[in-house]
């Protein structure tokens, strides 16, 4: 019977109630802009880089390593979350139309759900919560009705799929490492993507999003870095875009496909001393256009 009340216990708590899960990574561990410097340490790390033969098979050495710098170059230039960068196609860069800029559009953006309320709610016990999947689990909230313990679903989470692509945003090609992309999708036809595998079971396809975690990882402890992670370079882009082009929130908002200054302000990290410049460049400004 004890034990039977434990399990119980174990059931309704959930598993992280009872372990400890220290979050290695986190954008609130990021820093303002690190510099252009520390970003071309990086990318040149890649020629370091320690490649198993298996990996590189059919693919010559040469190929693998000029594929991870314009990884990181790209991870960095769109701000993008890691699967949205690997979803890339040459297709989604125009680099002819203008003279000054790059345009990229039709990039994914992983995180477009709405919530809806349900007609009825969904009722399960105590034992069918427990034999349920992580995944399905999550959906769940234990509730009591009428006196009993129960685990309930009010809402359901869909893709919204009217918002699940980017607005189209600049890339200006007088930021560094430019050259390096647009060389890297020459190479490439429209419909081909950018970052394919050269693991031959995965053809054509991108590499997995553990393998470009993995890439940046070990780039990161060549330069020692140890708080480098794929959103690494999507908070050092926006410090930079805040930092450098002097945008605005809202002009952040746009670039990135923000919908709130939360989102903004948590990413976009910027010191006292910049934050002053700022104003003082503002207060330039403005004494120089009422002369």
């Amino acid at each position: 019977m004890e034990r039977r009340v434990v399990e119980h216990e174990r059931v309704r708590r959930g598993w992280w109630a009872w372990h400890e899960y220290p979050k290695r990574r986190s954008v609130e561990d990021i820093v303002d802009f690190c510099g252009w410097n520390v970003i071309r340490k990086i990318v040149n790390a890649c020629e370091l880089q320690r490649y198993d033969s298996w990996r590189i098979k059919g693919r010559n050495l040469e190929f693998v390593i000029m594929r991870d710098k314009a990884l990181v170059v790209t991870a960095f230039l769109t701000g993008g979350r890691i699967k949205e960068v690997l979803e890339l196609k040459a297709s989604n860069f125009d680099f002819l139309t203008h003279e000054d800029y790059i345009v990229c559009s039709g990039m994914l953006l992983e995180k477009s759900y709405t919530v809806e309320n349900l007609r009825e709610p969904v009722f399960i016990t105590l034992e069918e919560y427990a034999n349920m999947s992580y995944n399905n689990r999550r959906v769940f909230h234990l509730e009591s009705v009428e006196g009993d313990e129960v685990y309930v679903k009010r809402h359901i989470t869909k893709r919204n799929a009217a918002q699940s692509i980017r607005n189209d945003f600049p890339i200006f090609k007088s930021d560094p490492f430019v050259g390096l992309l647009d060389a890297w999708a020459m190479q490439h036809d429209n419909d081909e993507y950018l970052f394919r595998s050269s693991d031959m079971r995965r053809e054509g396809k991108p590499i997995t999003s553990t393998r470009a975690y993995q890439i940046i990882m070990n780039v990161g402890r060549l330069c020692n870095i140890n708080a480098i992670h794929p959103h690494w370079f999507r908070a050092q882009r926006a410090s930079q875009l805040f930092k450098e082009w002097n945008l605005s929130w809202e002009e952040l908002k746009l670039w990135f496909g923000w919908k709130t200054d939360v989102m903004a302000q948590r990413y976009a990290r910027v010191s006292v001393d910049e934050l002053a410049l700022r104003m003082l460049n503002k207060r330039s400004l403005l004494a120089a256009r009422a002369r």
